[in-house]
């Protein structure tokens, strides 16, 4: 799955060079929608995960769009059961053009039911979105903020600090 959502995404890419527009001619304008695909790390007390998130934003302005996400992964074979990731935020662009550099913040949920895990994060982001294109994007995020996890109903922890690293592509309607 991974080797596929790569090789989509170099050749989005490619073809995104070939229909380059004028300077500032991007999907940020207010009532846009825009689809995605973010691949987000996480490291939680040394161990790394990462997983894929389908996200939409809604562009309220110019600058301000409102996002949500939805992350599902189903086991098979040894590894049974299905986790499930929940995210809504905000984000600021700093600068509309097809360099858009962003600040926001994130409210994420994630639920793995075949070891009984738990995560509840709130984090501030800071990145930015590059514009190939009107209606197709690459973006780049760090997340700082505090995450707290808890397995089997009695195993706590939680962590504050930079621990999420998110790239992703986007497609605007």
């Amino acid at each position: 799955m991974k080797k596929f959502v790569l090789v989509v995404l170099a050749a989005a890419f490619f073809l995104g060079i070939g229909i380059k527009n004028a300077s500032a001619d991007n999907g940020l304008k207010q009532g846009t929608f825009g689809l995605g695909v973010d691949t987000a790390s996480i490291s939680f007390n040394g161990t790394k995960n990462s997983n894929m998130i389908i996200h939409g934003k809604y562009l309220l302005a110019n600058d301000l769009a409102l996002t949500g996400g939805l992350g599902l992964v189903v086991h098979g074979a040894d590894d049974n059961g299905t986790d499930i990731g929940i995210e809504v935020g905000v984000r600021k662009y700093l600068k509309v053009a097809d360099f858009a550099p962003f600040v926001g913040g994130v409210l994420a949920y994630t639920s793995s039911n075949d070891s009984n895990m738990t995560d509840f994060a709130l984090y501030a982001e800071g990145g930015a979105e590059y514009f190939l294109s009107r209606h197709f994007s690459f973006e780049g995020a760090i997340q700082f903020g505090y995450a707290s996890n808890e397995i089997d109903h009695g195993h706590k922890g939680s962590v504050f600090g930079t621990n999420r690293a998110v790239l992703g592509a986007n497609f605007y309607f």
